[in-house]
């Protein structure tokens, strides 16, 4: 019988996956390079937003989108938190 993990949360997991794209929590530099060659967005200004994610225009919200390839609704509970 194959083993599973009830306390497993996928959700949660994914919103931590993007929230690791896009800070770069936890990632080697380069991953983070590849964050900031994709969306013109420097690695201060990301590192900024971590702190204050009240600050993120509109206009650089949507690049992540792109970037990452996911839903904005995806995107906000990542920056979220939830």
């Amino acid at each position: 019988m194959p083993k599973t993990n009830y306390c497993r949360d996928p959700a949660r997991e994914q919103q931590q996956r993007i929230r690791v794209l896009i800070y770069g929590e936890g990632v080697n530099e380069r991953i983070l390079q590849r964050m900031t060659d994709a969306t013109g967005i420097p690695k201060a200004t990301l590192y900024r937003w971590k702190q204050q994610p009240e600050l993120i225009p509109l206009g650089k919200l949507t690049l992540l989108m792109q970037a990452l390839k996911i839903s904005g609704e995806e995107l906000a509970k990542a920056i979220e938190g939830r």
